[in-house]
């Protein structure tokens, strides 16, 4: 209930009083701005008598007088003024006419205005004919010292953005004015919205053209036979509002396993001690004895099982074949049995006993440290998606069609795989790609059956020859040390370092899944723009002809540059502010090879390109000597033409990104050839070899087929891609992710050998010295030792390799 106790009628009164002053206010502001507004009309007077009076005189001045030079003083004795010669023909036109042609007709140069022009001489022959009477052009005062001067390239801003390029200001949310509001009538009631229903449908049918153009019938991640297991089907990556609920899932598994890797650390620094100091004052007397002893490690060897039991267990998961944790596992029953026969029959250990179980604990913390390797790679790859701005994935060209109109000239293979970059709202598959395919379980499959095959073959050797107790010990320990126990960890820290190396990039490569799809390509298609980034072109200055103005000039060059994907086009979209609208229509587009492009402006014949496009079409060009002026210093002269008239010349030049650079030189030595489609006149395969440093024929540039074939998967956005490699869309972070995964499926194959070969010596020397008797030098220390340098040893070798890559 309101506090106000005014009646109806009262209020309606009041109402009335207020509109009645409101009204008067407003009649005394208007009677203000009416006295205002006379009192500057009666300040600004026009005789108008004596304005025809002056146009008279002017008429019957004599028509051939030339020039008018002043008294000379000390201000303007050495200035002359030069009048051009009036046609009697054209003083019918009006006033404002007048003033056009002559402020268009005017020539400035240091104070002096002079008839004529200076693109007289710089044209080849025949130029365009001149009229009668000279035109005259503006020309800035810095141009009287060196009339060859490039002109400066000006910023063009939008009417509606002016404000804020001058002053940072936004005037989008300048107040209108302030609400009157009644005493009694400040109720609070619900706004309702207004819908311009131009604008809405206009919004929704763009809103259905994005999604047509994002869909497609069957997308690489349906129709990938190696895509689709059903182990992650529930806790993949599907969508945006996922990405928490897996990141949390994958630090919490970090968690448990960092809990894991201290529980393992301890109890190996345990059991190290132990073996260390046996037989030594240093070893507690409660344990001194041999039962005793041996009891205490089989408790710390089934407590290191225990704290591991995932891994114990996973080992024996053959779902998908024998994986890595098989080893383990295996290791762990032969340890432990091999541990409580000591503490049950002391025969055992009399007869050339090892005891191994800080070996197994060490085997467990090198296994745990591998998964924790695989979790970080695959947190940090995760971070990366899901933080990225714009979104790039590396897809096949499935078109058999098209990927045969591609390699034709470029590729002589007849199936040949050809890749591109595709912009996606979604990278999926991310958990699976990156859990496949893992190196460390392939080589285990290999190495794991045929070492307990050959230990077991060595117990009967040994036990034959010696007795079947040293058998049984030296065939431990041959396993024990012929086990890969560092290969997870070695296999997964090679992807982890390269993720760290694409990060400058902007690139990942997911898993071993995503480097063997990106290592099975023969050639790689993008846009030649994409070579070059926001920086590796610029614009120097410009050089108007036939009276053209600079803004129009870069307004017909901006459009088609811009339309046709050039090089150039960051450069020119920078000079307009990145306001695309203002730019015109632009039609029929035509890339002449080498040469430039012709399209229709404004239903104008515009043509940006080199000097031998123009020629082709009949326009006249300067002298060559006239360009080598501005052409030094590797730039080039880039020509606009419109409607078979030279508008305007603009000096440009290309320069090649350092990283880049080494990326493409690195990529050439790997045999994948790089197909680019270019609209430039001054990017072709030539130029790019000498800008990249490469061999000529490496990057090959499409033909005009090629180019059309191409056009579709330019600009292609889907809503979803795998998560094979992923980058932000650069030529830097594609092609550096290609070299990462070459590196990635390289540096794997000289693991996995490495690896076999320590394995193989390994047991090889353990049974040279079991055959042999030489019993005393077969330690838990040495083996320790010996698996440990040789894991270093390894990652030393791969980190070179890359190096070298």
């Amino acid at each position: 209930m309101s506090d106000n106790n005014l009646s109806i009628d009262e209020i309606i009164k009041k109402a009335e009083l207020i509109k009645a002053q409101a009204e008067q206010q407003l009649k005394d502001a208007q009677k203000n701005l009416d006295e205002m507004a006379r009192s500057a009309i009666d300040e600004v007077t026009v005789d108008s008598e004596a304005v025809m009076k002056k146009m008279e005189e002017l008429d019957d001045e004599e028509e051939d007088i030339k020039e008018y030079t002043p008294s000379k003083s000390k201000k303007t004795s050495d200035k002359t003024i030069t009048f051009p010669k009036f046609n009697k023909k054209k003083q019918d036109k009006s006033d404002d006419d007048m003033k056009e042609h002559n402020a268009e007709n005017i020539k400035i140069i240091d104070k002096t205005i002079v008839i004529g022009s200076e693109e007289e001489d710089i044209f080849e022959k025949p130029i365009i004919p001149a009229d009668k009477t000279r035109p005259v052009v503006l020309t800035p005062k810095n141009e009287s010292k060196n009339p060859d001067r490039l002109q400066e390239v000006p910023t063009i801003v939008a009417r509606e953005n002016l404000g804020k390029y001058l002053d940072g200001t936004d005037d989008d949310n300048e107040e209108t004015g302030i609400q009157m509001c009644f005493e009694g009538f400040d109720d609070e009631t619900e706004e309702v919205p207004t819908i311009d229903e131009e604008v809405a449908e206009k919004l929704l049918i763009e809103q259905r053209k994005e999604k047509v153009n994002k869909f497609r019938l069957f997308g690489p991640d349906e129709t990938d036979p190696e895509l689709g297991d059903k182990e992650f089907e529930k806790t993949d990556y599907k969508a945006k509002d996922d990405r928490q609920a897996i990141l949390t899932s994958l630090l919490n598994k970090k968690t448990r396993v960092g809990i894991q890797i201290i529980i393992s650390i301890t109890i190996f620094i345990f059991l190290l001690l132990m073996t260390i100091f046996k037989d030594t004052e240093y070893l507690p007397q409660a344990i001194a004895e041999n039962s005793k002893y041996f009891i205490t490690a089989s408790v710390l060897s089934i407590l290191t099982i225990a704290a591991n039991f995932n891994i114990f267990l996973h080992g024996f998961n053959f779902k998908k074949g024998i994986n890595t944790d098989f080893a383990v596992s295996i290791l762990s029953l032969a340890v432990s049995a091999q541990t409580v026969s000591f503490a049950c029959h002391e025969d055992l250990w009399l007869n050339n006993g090892v005891f191994l179980g800080s070996a197994l604990a060490f085997a467990y913390v090198l296994a745990l440290l591998g998964k924790r390797q695989i979790l970080v790679r695959i947190i940090d790859n995760f971070d990366f998606i899901i933080n990225s701005g714009e979104t790039y994935c590396l897809e096949n060209i499935a078109n058999v069609l098209d990927v045969k109109v591609l390699c034709r000239g470029n590729i002589d293979e007849e199936n040949a795989i050809i890749k591109t970059s595709v912009k996606t709202d979604l990278p999926t598959n991310f958990m699976e790609i990156s859990c496949k395919s893992e190196p460390s379980d392939k080589i285990a499959r290999v190495v794991t059956p045929i070492t307990l095959l050959l230990s077991a073959l060595l117990l009967v050797i040994v036990g034959l020859k010696d007795n079947f107790a040293t058998g049984i010990n030296v065939a431990v320990c041959a396993l024990t040390i012929s086990t890969p126990v560092s290969l997870l960890y070695i296999m997964n820290g090679v992807l982890t370092d390269i993720s760290a190396e694409l990060d400058k990039y902007g690139a990942r490569v997911c898993g071993f899944e995503g480097a063997k799809m990106a290592a099975s390509t023969d050639a790689v298609v993008l846009e030649a723009a994409n070579l070059f980034g926001t920086h590796g072109c610029d614009l120097h200055g410009i050089k108007v002809f036939n009276n053209t103005k600079i803004d129009d000039a870069i307004i017909y060059a901006a459009a088609v540059i811009i339309k046709t994907k050039s090089p150039l086009a960051h450069v020119f979209d920078d000079v307009i502010i990145g306001k695309q609208s203002i730019l015109p229509k632009v039609d029929s587009v035509q890339y002449e090879e080498q040469m430039g492009t012709s399209a229709w402006v404004y239903h104008q014949k515009v043509l940006v390109g080199n000097r031998n496009l123009l020629i082709n079409h009949g326009v006249n060009v300067p002298k060559i000597s006239f360009e080598q002026k501005y052409t030094r210093r590797n730039r080039k002269a880039l020509y606009l033409a419109v409607d078979g008239k030279i508008m305007a010349m603009f000096v440009v030049s290309y320069s090649a990104d350092p990283d880049l650079k080494r990326e493409l030189i690195k990529l050439e030595k790997t045999g994948i050839t790089l197909i680019v489609k270019s609209s430039d006149p001054y990017i072709n395969e030539e130029s790019l070899a000498n800008l990249f440093d490469l061999p000529r024929g490496y990057i090959r540039v499409m033909n005009r087929q090629a180019a059309r074939v191409f056009e579709k998967y330019s600009d292609m956005q889907v809503e979803k891609s795998p998560a094979y490699v992923v980058h932000n869309g650069t030529a830097k972070g594609l092609i550096s992710s290609m070299r990462g995964a070459l590196s990635i499926i390289s540096s794997k194959k000289l693991i996995g050998f490495l690896t076999s070969f320590g394995c193989a010596f390994g047991f090889a020397t353990v049974a040279l010295l079991g055959i042999i008797g030489w019993y005393t030098q077969i330690t838990d220390t040495a083996i320790i030792i010996s698996q440990a340098i040789w894991g270093i040893f390894i990652i030393a070798v791969s980190k070179l390799k890359r190096i070298s890559f």
